[in-house]
This record gives C-alpha cells, structure tokens and sequence, in this order.
C-alpha cells in the first residue's frame, strides 16, 4: 500500500535533523502529540517518529516547557497522557532515559504551576498527572496539593440542586483518585473516619432520589464512586440507564476521516 500523504511529510521531517530540531523547539500541540505518538504508520510501526537523538529530545523539552506554561485544561490531558504512552514505549530501549526525564521535568512544571496559583484542580488533568507519575518507576515527583481542590468540592447534602450533585460526584471522584495514586495524602486528609458519615448519608440520599431524576448521571456517579471506595449504598437501587448507542457519524470512520485532515493541517502549520 502506498503511504499516505501525511506519512511521507512525517518521514520527510523525521530524516532531516536540524529540521526536526526547529520544529520540536517551536511546534504546536499537535506538533508535540506527533512527535510522542506511538503506533502510527500503516502498519503500527512508527514509535516516536522525530524523536532520533538526545539533541531532539532536548528541543522537544524546549518546546513542551513553552506550551505546558499555559495550556489548556484539554490540551494539558492530551499532553499529559501522550507522555505516558511515550514512557510505555520507551521503557527499557532507546530513549528510556531521556522519556523518563521530559516526563519528570514536565510533571514537576505542571505540578509547580498548579500549586502557585492555589486554586482547585480539575479531575481530568489531575488525574492524567498521577497516571504519568505512575509510569517512572524510580522516585517520582511529589504529587501538587490538593488540599485546595478537597475542600472546594466538599459537598453539603443539598441533592436537588444539580451542580451540588456535581460537585458531590467530583469530590468522590478526587477521593478514588488519590486512593489509587496517593493513599498518603488522602489519610492526612482524614479518609475515611472524618467522612464517612457524611458519605453514608450523600449515598442514601442520592439512592433515594434516582427513581425520581430526570438527569440522574452525577447521582449515578455518587453511588457508583462510593462503592468502588467500599462504601456500600444503603437503599435498594433500580436498575442502571441503558448505554446510549454511539453516533455512528461521531464514533465512525467519516469522523475519522475528517480528524485525520484537521491534524494534518494542524502538524503542517507548524513546519
């Protein structure tokens, strides 16, 4: 099969070092998600395409430190996560190293940015942080403070008001999370003992008002969050929502048709 148009400018670029070079230092999100994309190719084959030598993966930290500074909550998930596949891919062959350090470097930034603004954190990029943490495998940088984020979400009982429900859902979604990443800090926060009475009483409550709900997902999410942490609900639960079927336009392959050209012309606006 003939390679595409896209994999004959990415082999272009790869094969032309000081090339490589300038774009790594000034390129783009999807610059950067190209240059950590594992898996790409025809065949699956192509594994961190521009990223040949230290000196590229020193250009590729340049140019990360300049978007990290303030990228989008989005885009920091995107980042975020491409740096944990790159670290799979790494490990244990050429590059392990230097992915362990681009990773490191940028968690640390991320984690310093978030921690000087002392505002509470959204879950996704949080979480998208303790997944690339989990991935060095010797000494990983202390996790931000969440402290800020604990208390912003602590939620009162009020159920019927939808953004209350919300934010009840966030602050159990927050506890699994550092459960699962950094049990440390969710004991010196006072997990479980200094919360559990207020949980027991959220999960009845939220039990209590699903045959009821018209829009029940954060009401779902308190139960289900709850149960994963051992929390038990203590009323009898209807059955769950059927799984809405996927729009096969959204899901299908036209969407990925038209995803594929709009990266495309996002990585070539950056060369």
């Amino acid at each position: 099969m003939h390679p595409s148009w896209r994999d004959l400018v990415i082999e272009r670029l790869a094969a032309d070092a000081v090339g490589r070079r300038e774009f790594l230092a000034a390129c783009g999100v999807e610059g950067a998600l190209l240059a950590l994309s594992v898996a790409g190719g025809r065949a699956g084959e192509r594994v961190l395409p521009l990223l040949r030598s230290d000196a590229d993966w020193d250009a590729l930290a340049e140019g990360l430190h300049v978007l990290l500074r303030d990228a989008a909550d989005p885009d920091l998930v995107r980042l975020l996560t491409a740096l944990a596949d790159a670290t799979d891919a790494a490990l244990g062959g050429h590059g392990a190293q230097e992915a362990d350090a681009l990773a490191r470097s940028c968690l640390e930034q991320v984690r310093d940015r978030w921690d000087a603004g002392h505002r509470p954190l959204a879950l996704a990029p949080l979480e998208a942080w303790l997944e690339v943490a989990g991935r060095l495998l010797v000494d990983p940088p202390h996790p931000p403070q969440v402290a800020p984020t604990w208390i912003e979400l602590l939620p009162g009982m009020e159920l019927d008001d939808p953004a209350e429900a919300a934010r009840a859902a966030d602050w159990l979604g927050l506890t699994e999370l550092l459960a699962q990443h950094a049990p440390d800090k969710l004991e010196a926060l006072g997990w479980p003992d200094g919360q559990r009475e207020r949980v027991t009483e959220l999960v009845a409550e939220a039990a209590r008002r699903l045959p009821e709900g018209d829009d029940d997902g954060a009401l779902w999410a308190i139960v289900e969050r709850a149960e994963r942490l051992g929390l038990a609900p203590q009323a009898p639960l209807p059955e769950p929502p059927p799984t809405s079927m996927p729009d096969p336009v959204a899901a299908g392959p036209l969407a990925e048709m038209f995803g594929e050209y709009r990266l495309v012309d996002r990585v070539l606006s950056d060369l």
